[in-house]
């Protein structure tokens, strides 16, 4: 390249970045000067509250590196492409979350360490985990608050199944036309590569389990096929496998799971199920109620949190919310969510199918492993899988799975497309004057399949399904 082309090529950059601020729309100007201010003062109250103003706060304070810098160099680089006439708010927003997800899944070292920390021990304190994992408790600190603030992490609460007298179950459907709908069916997973298959996941009253069988039997018109199961807790599991440390990145590697796949089988212990057994639960008044689905949602509510919700006093509901984390009523559970892992895959294998495929499946980025037993015939057990991998992963997985799985082997695997996702309603569904579950057919509803894929969103999908 000449002097003269470099000098053109210089001229040119600095025309494109005067550029951009005649192509901004007003909005989307306003929203550029939004982000300006808060990195100068992130404290600012000088703007009018809205949802798009929280996710600027947001984007702001959790990305790594200066993000107004990073916004207008990306608008340079669209604009310097040509033809643009006009950005919108929209088409910046859209930016603006595109650069916040990629930033975000670029995980430091301690990063993976927290994460992979929490997921083993999730019930304890910073301080524990930091020994736990060998950091010094302020990086433990700051690596756990980044991950919080930017919603990589968050720390639920799940139900003791047994004390709460629960069944935890999966509805498998293919070639559906309609999807039942309750509010004891929390999670409903689409697959569209595979037409019209759903899983549903949800949580049933252990004493009306039989009643709740009579009610899914009734769906097999609804299906080609229709099979319920016992689902279990599950584990979750972070591999930094495929991770590259240099760029920062996830990067699913085919061949190397392909060989680890040949690397042998292990021997699985598949465990007995609380459904073994009717479970009656412990009798919860109303308070106990409040608390408890407070838990589920988030399990790090504090005392004052639960105050603002609940007509008790602050030294009532601190006792009693002491008493159900004691008594293992709620238990913690870590939920990671990498935007950068966003293909999702599930799989349900045999025992001996699974045994071959679990080594090479805790490899993967994000996984989670539990059994299925079909509440229609308990001696047929399954193991269930679920992944998360970078775009594309999803594909490369399945083929890999079809060449070095023999046929004989019993599994089925799909990419998940969208999902929905909703709270347990528990004091919407335990009756506190006769201490148990409420149950009947009438919570059952019949959607079409259409109706419900159109609410299925690919940002709902949950891959820890306990």
């Amino acid at each position: 390249m000449t002097i003269a082309d470099e000098s053109t090529d210089k001229r040119n950059s600095a025309r494109h970045a005067m550029d951009y601020v005649s192509k901004l729309s007003y909005s989307a100007s306003t929203i550029l000067k939004i982000i300006q201010q808060l990195e100068e003062d992130p404290d600012s109250n000088s703007f009018y509250p809205s949802q798009e103003l929280g996710e600027l706060r947001k984007a702001v304070s959790t990305y790594r590196g200066g993000f107004y810098n990073a916004v207008v160099k990306k608008l340079v680089r669209i604009i310097s492409k040509g033809g643009v006439e006009i950005i919108t708010s929209n088409d910046l927003m859209a930016i603006i979350r595109h650069l916040w997800k990629h930033n975000i899944s670029r995980l430091s070292k301690t990063e993976l360490m927290v994460l992979e920390g929490a997921l083993r021990f999730p019930e304890l304190r910073l301080n524990e985990l930091a020994k736990r994992i060998g950091i010094s408790y302020s990086k433990t600190r700051r690596g756990f608050e980044q991950l919080r603030n930017s919603d990589v992490v968050e720390r639920i609460g799940v139900p003791d199944l047994v004390q709460m007298g629960l069944d935890r179950i999966l509805i498998i459907m293919d070639s559906c036309q309609a999807v039942p709908t309750s509010p004891y069916l929390t999670q409903i997973l689409f697959s569209d590569k595979i037409a019209n298959k759903v899983f549903i996941k949800g949580l049933i009253p252990s004493r009306n389990r039989n009643a709740f069988l009579s009610t899914a039997k009734s769906l097999r018109s609804l299906s080609e096929s229709t099979s319920v199961w016992a689902l279990s807790n599950g584990e979750p599991h972070l591999s930094s496998t495929y991770y590259d440390t240099d760029t920062k990145l996830f990067e699913f590697d085919p061949l190397h799971f392909k060989l680890l796949l040949r690397a042998g089988s292990v021997d699985l212990t598949v465990g007995s199920f609380s459904m073994d057994h009717i479970q009656f639960p412990k009798r919860f008044d109303l308070l106990d109620i409040k608390v408890i689905e407070s838990l589920l949602t988030d399990y790090d509510s504090t005392v004052r949190d639960l105050v603002k919700r609940i007509d008790m006093s602050e030294g009532t509901v601190f006792r009693r919310r002491s008493k159900i984390i004691r008594d293992g009523i709620v238990k913690p559970r870590i939920r990671i969510s990498i935007p950068a892992l966003s293909d999702i895959v599930l799989g349900i294998f045999s025992i001996d199918s699974a045994s071959k495929a679990i080594n090479a499946w805790r490899r993967l980025p994000l996984s989670y492993v539990s059994q299925l037993m079909n509440l229609e015939n308990p001696s047929d057990k399954r193991i269930l899988f679920t992944a998360a991998l970078p775009r594309g992963g999803s594909d490369d997985l399945v083929n890999v799975l079809s060449q070095e799985m023999s046929k004989v082997d019993e599994y089925e695997i799909c990419k998940i497309d969208a999902g929905i996702s909703e709270a347990f309603p528990v004091s919407a569904l335990y009756d506190v004057l006769d201490r148990r579950w409420s149950f009947s057919s009438s919570f059952f509803d019949i959607r079409s399949y259409s109706s419900c894929r159109i609410e299925g969103d690919s940002a709902r999908i949950t891959l820890d399904l306990a």
